[in-house]
């Protein structure tokens, strides 16, 4: 077993226990708003569009959660060879619709 799966075991039992507690709360989100403040970062998760959470996090905190969401998606969409489609594109998709654009 190579030095980084090892890594990843403790973190792995540290997700599987938090998946499985009714302490912790479990949250979906299918839309988000964000800010900044001057010592951190703000987003509102949403449900459809409406409030189910707010997240504070450190500048140092976010940048991190952004690279690992990103590596996250990149594997995924090697995987499964398909690119997901952000909100913009959706919202930029949809809006050239009802436009009358192809």
């Amino acid at each position: 077993m190579g030095e980084a799966q090892q890594a990843q075991e403790p973190l792995t039992e540290r997700l599987k226990a938090a998946l499985a507690s009714r302490d912790i709360p479990h949250i979906y989100a299918n839309g988000f708003m964000n800010a900044l403040s001057d010592a951190d970062i703000v987003v509102m998760l949403e449900r459809d569009n409406s409030p189910v959470a707010i997240l504070n996090m450190s500048y140092t905190t976010a940048k991190s959660l952004a690279e690992k969401l990103s590596h996250l998606i990149d594997a995924f969409e090697k995987k499964s060879g398909q690119t997901i489609m952000t909100s913009d594109d959706v919202n930029k998709a949809l809006s050239q619709r009802t436009e009358g654009q192809p």
